[in-house]
């Protein structure tokens, strides 16, 4: 039992009780006095006494001689350590690396002669100088490092589904359908759960606190985690409104890595665990309790007393003081660990709430205005994913520390999770003291960061809500502050914006709006509407464009740009664009199949598109982010049958700027199977010409802000121009939409443009008038 984990009872050990046990004890004392004297609170810390577990030699571990030899030479071993992975293994207080993992590392010291040298681990294995790796969760995450996993997991454990003790709905993984639960971000069961259950819907958090406040606001159903570690935060933190649902068929893993060129030592650490499997189970039962729990160092000590009372007498005050001070240093220790952020060292998210109530509850006492900021870093996901999250880890200590220099005589800073902090100003004078504070936050975060020799740039918005103008409960307040600070990143980032009562009708507007959309689909309220895009040199109809609408029962027609950013804000718009896809395919064959029928006899001198017909299809950048979507999207087509040419995809140019890998060979193959790549609203963001080659885009749409204002020889005619010709020029077709005019219309064809859309042919259809539409132009001598 480890040392600082002993909750001393307080039972006195008096001379009088060892008196009465001293005959008793004086034949066994002849023969274990010695051995009893080593005994001291050093070794029952490091959790073994000296006659308890005989030290093995690599004999008994079967080592080769080879490997022998090795260990010989090889003393000391530098091994990378989490600094805050409880309780697999974390940093204490004390600068101690402790936990699961840890716990291993000491007996492999014990039975292999050597020594760990344990640092902190970087976060990033493709950088980390170490020789091994205490511990892994993702074995993926050494892809393309110097480490090899061991085969063989230090920690297996099922994956355990926690939900509120009032909530009754769930009892089994099978009732997680159509639920929404929380899962760690970065962990690998995230991306299991999105490949294999498509009836869940996603809440990813950062820590395991932001789930347990989803949890209790209902933000979430469920959450799902290693139940080592959220046994021991939610013990920690006093959490007693989680019950466990039953296990996932997941297992939540954890593995030892070592260097590739080291093979020798993959082979002893695998047999030294091997040798280790009786005890693994105990390993883990002295983490699975709540630090301050654990009473089998007592129950030693008094049946200790039956046999050696002399000793005890000598020895009971100095160790009752050592166990004292350590279980002081423990509980010390727990306390900051529950109330603090280990990365920054500020407050976190549940000390948080409480000083904000004590806080509130003294500005109502003395009648004096409270001020609460939330702030957001910018992007700050773009810098974990390109830089890694050691880089993104350091930038948030370093902006914690420059908020905490601009803000000293604020009441309270602390760091909810992730990229966001809040600060508390007490006893505000006026609106000038708060816009002054707010304006520093924002051009100290501004300045470049240097951090392992990368130069990081990085902004945040800000949100304030007032006590008690805005609200006088802690919740609403919060909740004011997060959508005044949405508003600020709305608005373009890198600002502050105060409350308004407008804001929150809009957030009530935008919630209902999301309640309603869940239903949407259930009740085949979307529909598709088609809008014609004509071919300028054959004045024919074989494009179309794809368009969502909502059928509200109550509302009517809700517009795209109401529901659209709702849904990519809630996670539905993965759902919801597969089945625009699927639909827009599907009618897509009633389409080619009338083309061909009307085309049985093609006009002579016409050109003829090869693919009959093609419909564009509108897809947001949030279902870049897996391509699984794209190889059942290639099932489909081939299942009813229809050429992957008759398809186009509508992308942002945003979506080239910001390509990550996913993106990049999610692009290549849509290029792949066929499908064309449209780039919509072009000219309105930063794409260059190297992007476009890049990528082989297909088709360019120029916007349509360029198309209103067309005059002959003016600045928007004169870039339609110079789009046309570069488009060209890189093999590629242009499309302007918003073509309102027969003015514009000749315009654009002097300008060699290849398509055009607009109300000048008409809006967009449903599908039966459109296919209607399309006919009667066919059958139109002239247009």
């Amino acid at each position: 039992m480890r040392l600082a984990k002993f909750k001393y009872s307080g039972q006195a050990i008096t001379a009088g009780f060892a008196m009465r046990m001293l005959i008793q004890s004086l034949l066994a004392l002849v023969c274990i006095s010695a051995a009893v004297y080593a005994v001291s609170a050093e070794q029952l810390e490091s959790g073994g006494l000296p006659f308890a577990s005989k030290p093995l030699t690599s004999d008994t571990l079967e080592l080769t001689t080879q490997e022998f030899a090795w260990l010989k030479a090889h003393p000391v071993i530098k091994v990378g350590v989490h600094h805050g992975w409880m309780p697999i293994e974390f940093l204490s207080e004390g600068n101690e690396f402790r936990g699961i993992t840890v716990d291993y590392l000491k007996r492999f010291e014990r039975l292999l002669g050597v020594r760990f040298q344990r640092s902190e681990y970087s976060e990033n294995p493709a950088t980390e100088t170490a020789d091994m790796l205490s511990g892994i969760a993702s074995v993926k995450s050494l892809n393309g490092s110097r480490f090899v996993a061991l085969p063989e997991p230090v920690i297996s454990v099922p994956y355990t589904i926690y939900i509120h003790k009032k909530n009754d709905t769930i009892r089994t993984f099978a009732d997680l359908q159509h639920k929404r639960v929380a899962v760690f971000k970065n962990g690998p069961l995230a991306g299991l759960l999105t490949k294999d259950q498509q009836g869940i819907e996603l809440f990813k958090v950062d820590i395991a606190e932001e789930a347990f406040v989803a949890l209790e606001t209902g933000k979430a159903d469920a959450y799902i985690g290693n139940p080592l570690v959220v046994d021991y935060v939610s013990n920690v933190q006093g959490i007693r409104y989680l019950a466990k649902a039953g296990s996932t068929p997941y297992k939540a893993s954890v593995n030892m890595a070592v260097r590739k060129d080291w093979p020798e030592l993959a082979s002893i650490l695998q047999k030294t665990l091997k040798h280790l499997e009786p005890e693994r189970s105990d390993i883990l039962n002295d983490w699975r309790l709540q630090p301050g729990s654990k009473t089998g160092l007592l129950p030693f000590l008094l049946a200790g007393l039956l046999l050696l009372a002399t000793i005890i007498v000598l020895r009971g005050y100095r160790l009752k003081r050592e166990v004292a001070r350590q279980a002081a240093a423990s509980q010390k220790l727990i306390w900051k660990q529950a109330n603090y952020d280990f990365l920054t060292g500020l407050p976190n998210r549940p000390m948080f709430h409480k000083q904000l109530a004590e806080e509130i509850h003294k500005s109502l006492q003395h009648q004096q205005p409270l001020v609460l900021m939330f702030l957001d870093l910018d992007n700050f996901k773009q810098i974990n994913d390109q830089l890694g999250h050691s880089i993104g880890d350091k930038l948030l200590v370093e902006t914690g520390a420059r908020i905490a220099a601009v803000a000293r005589d604020c009441t309270l800073l602390a760091r909810l999770g992730g990229d966001e902090f809040t600060i508390v100003l007490s006893n505000v004078q006026n609106q000038q003291q708060v816009e002054w504070l707010c304006e520093r936050i924002l051009r100290q975060v501004s300045l470049p960061f240097t951090i392992e020799n990368h130069v990081v740039y990085v902004t945040t918005s800000i949100g304030i809500a007032s006590f008690p103008e805005h609200s006088r409960d802690v919740e609403t307040l919060m909740k004011y502050a997060d959508q005044a600070m949405y508003e600020a990143k709305r608005l373009g980032r890198n600002r502050y914006q105060f409350f308004s009562p407008s804001m929150q009708e809009l957030a009530a507007h935008k919630l209902q709006v999301s309640n309603d959309l869940r239903h949407a689909l259930n009740r085949h309220e979307l529909v598709m509407y088609y809008q014609p895009i004509v071919d300028l040199a054959t004045n024919e109809i074989h494009k179309a464009e794809a368009l969502v609408r909502w059928q509200h029962p109550t509302r009517g027609l809700v517009p795209p740009f109401e529901f659209i950013p709702v849904a990519e804000e809630t996670g539905m718009i993965n759902r919801m664009g597969d089945w625009v896809f699927r639909q827009s395919a599907r009618d897509t064959v009633t389409l080619v199949q009338e083309s061909l029928a009307s085309r049985s006899a093609p006009p002579e001198g016409n050109v003829v598109d090869a693919t009959i017909f093609q419909v564009s299809i509108n897809v947001s950048p949030l279902q870049f982010q897996s391509s699984q979507e794209l190889q059942t999207w290639q099932a489909y087509l081939d299942q009813i049958g229809l050429p992957a040419e008759c398809l186009a995809i509508e992308i942002t140019e945003g979506l080239l700027l910001e390509a990550s890998d996913q993106v990049k060979a999610t692009l290549t193959q849509f290029r792949d199977a066929g499908i064309a790549t449209s780039i919509d609203d072009f000219g309105t963001g930063y794409s260059s010409l190297a992007y476009l080659k890049k990528f082989h885009i297909d088709f360019v749409k120029i916007d349509r802000s360029f198309v209103q204002n067309l005059g002959a020889g003016n600045d928007d005619m004169v870039l339609c121009e110079v789009i046309v010709d570069m488009a060209h020029r890189l093999g590629m077709r242009v499309i302007a939409e918003g073509v309102e005019t027969e003015a514009q219309l000749e315009l654009l064809k002097r300008a060699g443009c290849d398509f055009a859309q607009g109300y000048l042919f008409s809006p967009a259809l449903p599908f039966d008038q459109f296919m209607t539409f399309v006919r009667d132009w066919r059958k139109a001598p002239a247009h």
